[in-house]
């Protein structure tokens, strides 16, 4: 990372350290694009809203299953095994298509079954265990996703390294915290505030979300089968 502080930099009578300053400027830096990343729609979020109505934890565990496919990717761009997501390769196109038929058939899902916001207590239980599946499958299967890693990421990743490996985890930890942070606070605001909604306000939030993961489906088949075609 380039250093913006070229001569040591003094706070009052004591000196500051420059790599401390710089990896505290760097971090801040992560917080501010991660939070930046986590704040844009997309079906992670979405399912998310929708499970957080039977449970209050379903963003905690939406983001649990997110670091399960993010962690392992931090490390092999650590790693230097950024090649397995290059253009390339072709991962992006199936990764795509694959992310696009498993959105499509989420949100039908959605649409098909009261189940996902369904109030009663068993029920409720079978679906809300099912959402850290769903934060890895939303992850897995999103080419957005790898998109940003294999640009903006592997550059933060790159100077997170420069650093040394402490730094590279607190790194890590900033940016899945970011994640965690927004998930319960989804969560959180739902369960707040579900006890006024109507039943009818209800189906309109169910059906809402449901459209926004079916037009990602639609969006990330049809772009991954027009790259194949083109290509």
């Amino acid at each position: 990372m380039t250093c913006i502080f070229r001569y040591p930099v003094t706070v009052g009578a004591e000196a500051v350290s420059l790599p401390m300053l710089e990896v505290l400027a760097f971090l801040g830096l992560v917080a501010v694009i991660s939070l930046s990343g986590v704040l844009l729609p997309g079906p992670m979020t979405a399912a998310t809203i929708v499970k957080s109505y039977t449970d209050k934890w379903a963003g905690a565990k939406v983001a649990i299953g997110h670091a399960f496919v993010e962690m392992p990717l931090v490390a092999l761009i650590a790693l230097g095994s950024t090649f397995i997501l290059d253009d390339d390769s072709g991962a992006i196109v199936i990764i795509g298509l694959l992310g696009g038929a498993y959105l499509l058939v989420l949100g039908s899902t959605i649409i098909l079954d009261k189940g996902f916001i369904r109030e009663d207590e068993e029920e409720a239980e079978k679906f809300s265990r099912n959402a850290v599946t769903i934060g890895v499958a939303t992850t897995l299967l999103n080419p957005a996703f790898h998109v940003w890693w294999i640009t903006i990421g592997v550059f933060l990743v790159t100077q997170a390294t420069e650093y040394g490996l402490i730094i590279l985890i607190v790194f890590a930890a900033v940016h899945w915290l970011t994640d965690l942070g927004w998930g319960i606070a989804i969560s959180f605001s739902i369960q707040k505030v579900k006890q006024f909604y109507a039943s009818r306000a209800k189906e309109v939030i169910r059906y809402v979300c449901a459209a926004i993961i079916l037009l990602f489906g639609a969006y990330f088949a049809i772009s991954s089968g027009y790259e194949i075609i083109v290509g």
